[in-house]
């Protein structure tokens, strides 16, 4: 009799406990078809299906576009890091020199980082690089500086309006090796490159050129009173022409 009792006992068990497998698979099925056919609608907001008797909420894709919208953005760098003239970088900073602090270059005129000229535009474009993160004109007066990633900043905008420039003197300009277009560059900066010489570049009589460039009352002068930076500076420009027409023949 007790025997009985145990046996039949344990096929009710078996009983609920496939019953309850089966209700689990048709809640699971219930939810699914609520969201399909709440989205086949347009009334895919939330879906409700049936798990053990209680309502589970169904995340929608509108909730989820939300979320992702309430997530904290990148920071974005002011400027892109591709394309930012960093293989002209030390030879310009070698003959322009480096400050993070604004001076006087001899001649009345501010500059700042690798040869940035203070000019009424500066400030708009301070706020275009910078932001709110340097204070315009606590840099102009002196009192604070720019820091070393600043000054690489101000360099990729300054380079790229002078390349801009140097491609549309020198015709050639991007087909020329590196060491040339570093010379001719730098002599844009400066804006010692006359038309003659400019027009003997863009005839390829690279000799002609060299001797042409340095045909200049500002080269002599400074020879002449000894003053040696900008003679050497104009003299190793003179010398990567030479090479180049050397490499030419």
């Amino acid at each position: 009799m007790l025997l009985n009792i145990i046996m039949k006992f344990k096929e009710w068990l078996s009983q609920e406990e496939l019953n309850e497998v089966n209700w689990k698979k048709f809640g699971r099925g219930v939810a699914a078809g609520a969201v399909l056919g709440g989205s086949a609608l347009g009334m895919g907001s939330i879906g409700m299906g049936v798990r053990g008797g209680t309502p589970m909420q169904q995340v929608s894709p509108m909730q989820q576009q939300t979320a992702s919208m309430q997530q904290p953005t990148q920071t974005l760098e002011p400027i892109a890091k591709t394309n930012n003239g960093s293989e002209y970088f030390d030879y310009i900073k070698n003959n322009e020199g480096y400050s993070e602090k604004v001076y006087d270059d001899g001649v009345g005129n501010l500059t700042i980082g690798v040869g940035h000229l203070i000019t009424p535009n500066s400030k708009s474009l301070f706020y275009k690089l910078f932001g709110d993160s340097v204070n315009f004109d606590d840099v102009k007066s002196g009192k604070t500086s720019l820091d070393a990633k600043q000054v690489k900043i101000l360099f990729s905008h300054d380079v790229q309006e002078h390349l801009k420039k140097a491609k549309r003197l020198f015709n050639s300009f991007d087909s020329y090796p590196l060491y040339l277009r570093q010379a001719l560059l730098d002599s844009v900066y400066r804006g010692d490159t006359g038309n003659n010489t400019r027009k003997l570049i863009n005839q390829g009589k690279w000799e002609e050129a060299a001797v042409e460039y340095l045909n200049r009352r500002d080269y002599r002068n400074r020879v002449q009173l000894g003053i040696r930076g900008i003679g050497k500076r104009m003299e190793h420009n003179r010398d990567a022409m030479l090479k180049y027409a050397r490499e030419k023949k």
